[in-house]
């Protein structure tokens, strides 16, 4: 059920050919497997940030994300920057609960991601670029 939710929430936000945000809104309020699919993104995302129960030492301790693979992490702040930017013309009042508290989290795994990344070669600043600038793309 779970996967087939977040097909929906994939469909809608990168299929449909309606005003993104129109469509979201109106797909989220009609739609339970939407909100469905929203709830269990915001639980990655919060898994994402999560420290590891390890028997490292508290400088060792990685969060969530740093045991996914690359495709998982592009996959998750891909589907993101889709989520924020069809919905970033709702002011709070007008978005989902469920919305704002993806929203927020996605905000929390980007800062953690940036903090944390372990990242490879001499200049990470192109590959901070590219993660920073995908993200606020959608800001803007």
């Amino acid at each position: 059920m779970e996967a087939h939710d977040l097909s929906v929430l994939h469909k809608s936000l990168f299929e449909d050919k309606l005003s993104a945000t129109d469509l979201f809104v109106q797909k989220l309020r009609s739609d339970p497997s939407i909100k469905s699919a929203l709830q269990r993104f915001y639980w990655i995302l919060k898994r994402g940030v999560s420290l590891i129960d390890d028997d490292a030492s508290n400088s060792e301790r990685k969060l969530g994300f740093q045991l996914w693979t690359d495709s998982q992490i592009k996959s998750v702040v891909s589907l993101g920057i889709a989520i924020v930017s069809s919905s970033r013309s709702l002011s709070v009042e007008q978005a989902e609960p469920t919305v704002v508290a993806v929203v927020h989290q996605l905000v929390e795994f980007a800062v953690c991601y940036l903090e944390k990344a372990e990242f490879s070669g001499n200049d990470f600043s192109i590959q901070v670029c590219d993660f920073s600038s995908s993200y606020a793309a959608c800001l803007n």
